[in-house]
């Protein structure tokens, strides 16, 4: 039986799956930490990305906003 290609769509929704702060369109991939988008041909781009000092850095002030802002409203 052939093998069925899936969509753009589904292989960006199957990569960034367990991936926090991600979110995809369908054609390309958001970095909410970031605020960047990138366009995403290769599962490795992605990869590389995450692996970059600057969206690390970005994380973790993004992780800090949110749990400020939940500490703050309780």
């Amino acid at each position: 039986m052939p093998k069925v290609s899936s969509s753009k769509a589904d292989l960006l929704n199957k990569w960034i799956k367990n991936a926090k702060h991600l979110s995809t369109d369908g054609t390309v991939v958001y970095y909410n930490a970031c605020s960047k988008q990138v366009s995403s041909n290769q599962k490795f781009q992605i990869d590389q990305h995450l692996a970059t000092a600057i969206h690390k850095e970005m994380e973790k002030q993004f992780n800090g906003k949110v749990q400020q802002t939940f500490v703050s409203t309780t």
